[in-house]
């Protein structure tokens, strides 16, 4: 009889200890989502900057070859 128990406490404390793993596996996998989203944004702006960055480019040297047609 006490044998069975222990049995049934070896179990309980397997599914126990799987239960707490699969919490720790999901936190683990909100925290690389969050990263993984902070990430995305962040590529996003920098794509914004760059692409404001080059139609600045492209009008400073549309003046320059306007202002060197003058000339």
């Amino acid at each position: 009889m006490l044998r069975k128990y222990e049995l049934e406490l070896k179990k309980l404390r397997a599914e126990l200890f799987a239960k707490q793993k699969n919490v720790v596996d999901k936190e683990v996998l909100l925290n690389l989502e969050r990263q993984k989203k902070s990430l995305e944004e962040d590529k996003q702006a920098a794509i914004a900057e760059l692409e404001m960055r080059s139609k600045e480019l492209a009008s400073e040297k549309e003046e320059k070859m306007m202002l060197e047609l003058k000339i």
